[in-house]
């Protein structure tokens, strides 16, 4: 991608005070204690760090979380030392690139000034800069997936096999970072082939399809290694990872009959611990334990399936930002983006890179379990959808529409101090509508 001089001093000043404001970040929240995965990534990344291998505390080898991201916090404590602080400087990097891959997909789709517009909002973006702090896969997914969208709009201009190759390798980057992303390169091809098909001559059909195989081998190949490694460690198939079956059972049999995301502590679960001599067997005792679940009420298939929506789309978060608090940022950016998809509405196929890893996401947290923390990889797409839809404020409506912008986001400021008061009045809604 060619930059003219002015989009390459925009790129250097975004990535700039982005990091930078990242950077302080890190040293404030550097003594914060680490809660929930961000502990267990930690355990992991320290005994890579000190040559034990993939394994937890206790020296076993574990396939419960996919190896990328604790490969990469062993690496950074390998290289610095074994301090919260270097993991989270590294993060400020990724976050930092996230923002200026943002402007170049917004300058591609749109136009410059919308790319600035969705880089600015992302320099500044509470959700974005909390995430950062916390030893979690999103910030890293968010950035794979920003990448994932621009080399996807790259190759469809241009049909270059090494972009393909690229694709599916990024599409095994995430998937070895988070197993959710595994259907992702099928999206790609299917969407791919569906357009070449109704479109492109026999021949250019023919190149697509070759390209879209070499994706596919780009994808399977890296994944191949880690499925390899878990069949010599466990003496079992594991494809990639064995969490697959408490992720299955505890979405559709969540804790209290309706806090998804929480594992359930029921007589099955403690049953499934109790009789399995590995974590693959208690994997594959949970699969049949949610196989079963579905097949004697199917209903469950479907009933949670508002819930899920809800808890996917919220505002508050309760994991993130811990204790409900009402995300102003992502409140803020939400409409705009409507606004931007409506706008661009002419030219939806033009969007499919931007607008797919969404619909992917939504769909996974339907069949799972949705959570706003599952969201955030996209976030940096609903941000560029939300540039544009800032501009078209603008362009459409001048200062009136400059004046509604910010009073949106004074309003939405103003909800972010009164979160408590939302928490209570989203529940009260959520239990008159019979889903609390």
């Amino acid at each position: 991608m060619k930059l003219d001089p002015r989009d390459r001093a925009a790129l250097l000043w975004i990535f700039g005070v982005a990091l930078a404001i990242r950077i302080v970040l890190a040293f404030a929240t550097a003594a914060e204690p680490l809660r929930g995965d961000a502990g267990l990534y930690d355990e992991l990344a320290r005994s890579i760090a000190a040559g034990k291998g993939y394994v937890v505390s206790s020296g076993k080898p574990t396939s419960f979380y996919m190896p990328l991201y604790p490969l990469l916090l062993g690496s950074v404590y390998a290289l610095f030392g074994e301090d919260h602080l270097y993991a989270k400087l590294a993060q400020a990097f990724l976050g930092a690139a996230t923002c200026g891959v943002i402007f170049l997909i917004g300058r591609k789709l749109f136009d410059r000034t919308a790319g600035l517009l969705a880089a600015g909002m992302a320099i500044v973006h509470y959700y974005f800069l909390v995430m950062g702090t916390l030893l979690l896969t999103e910030t890293l997914l968010a950035l794979l997936l920003s990448v994932f969208t621009l080399i996807w709009i790259r190759w469809r201009e241009e049909k270059n096999p090494w972009r393909a190759g690229i694709l599916g390798l990024i599409c095994a980057l995430a998937t070895l970072t988070k197993s959710t992303y595994a259907l992702l390169p099928f999206l790609v091809l299917a969407i791919e082939c569906s357009v070449s098909w109704s479109q492109e001559a026999a021949g250019a059909r023919r190149m697509r399809w070759a390209q879209g195989m070499l994706l596919l081998g780009c994808f399977m190949l890296p994944l191949s290694v880690w499925t390899v490694r878990n069949y010599l460690v466990h003496q079992a198939f594991v494809p990639l990872a064995t969490q697959g079956g408490m992720v299955l059972y505890m979405s559709y049999n969540p804790s209290q009959g309706k806090v998804l995301g929480i594992h359930p502590e029921d007589e099955v679960t403690r049953r499934a611990r109790e009789r399995s001599a590995s974590e693959v067997e208690w994997d594959r005792a949970l699969l049949r334990a949610a196989a079963q679940s579905l097949r004697e009420e199917p209903s469950r298939i479907y009933r949670y399936l508002p819930l899920k929506a809800l808890n996917f789309w919220s505002v508050l978060d309760w994991e993130i930002l811990r204790g409900g608090v009402y995300n102003f940022a992502t409140a803020f950016t939400l409409p705009l983006a409507l606004l931007g998809i409506v706008i661009a509405g002419s030219r939806p196929g033009e969007l499919l890179p931007l607008l797919a890893p969404i619909m992917y996401l939504f769909g996974a947290a339907l069949v799972t379990y949705g959570l706003p923390r599952f969201r955030f990889p996209v976030e940096p797409h609903i941000v560029i959808l939300a540039g544009a839809g800032m501009l078209v404020c603008w362009r459409r409506l001048k200062w009136t529409g400059a004046i509604v912008v910010i009073v949106w986001l004074g309003i939405n400021i103003l909800l972010f101090f009164a979160s408590s008061q939302l928490k209570e009045l989203a529940r009260s809604v959520m239990q008159v509508l019979g889903l609390w």
